[in-house]
């Protein structure tokens, strides 16, 4: 699983509005230190986590209906807004550096989340 979630760098995440309504969209992510780390602009997205800190990330891969495969974790979220200073920050920075190329200077806030749940499926039907 880590081997296949190292390969991705995007995925689909879904938060719930206030009225229950979900919400899904693709993002980007990072795995760091047993969570999954998304940056967010200010939003639908961010606006849903503040009223409902819980959310589910899909990660997949493949078209045919042979061969597919599909991680998807669910759980509490922690929201990081504005600069950190320390050693985790500057470490986390260098990850999503040389994941996705620079950093998120765009961001309004980080996004982790640790998942409480994880299924996952890896085969071929036949």
């Amino acid at each position: 699983m880590a081997a296949f979630l190292d390969q991705k760098r995007y995925a689909v995440l879904a938060t719930g509005r206030r009225d229950g309504r979900p919400h899904a969209a693709p993002i980007a992510f990072s795995v760091w230190r047993g969570a999954f780390w998304i940056a967010t602009v200010e939003g639908v997205r961010l606006r849903n986590l503040r009223s409902r800190p819980y959310a589910s990330i899909v990660v997949t891969d493949g078209d045919e209906r042979a061969r597919h495969r599909a991680v998807i974790a669910e759980g509490a979220v922690v929201i990081h807004e504005g600069a950190g200073a320390g050693e985790a920050d500057r470490l986390f920075g260098e990850n999503w550096r040389l994941r996705h190329g620079g950093d998120p200077t765009w961001a309004a806030a980080m996004i982790e989340l640790r998942p409480e749940r994880v299924f996952s499926f890896d085969g071929t039907l036949e």
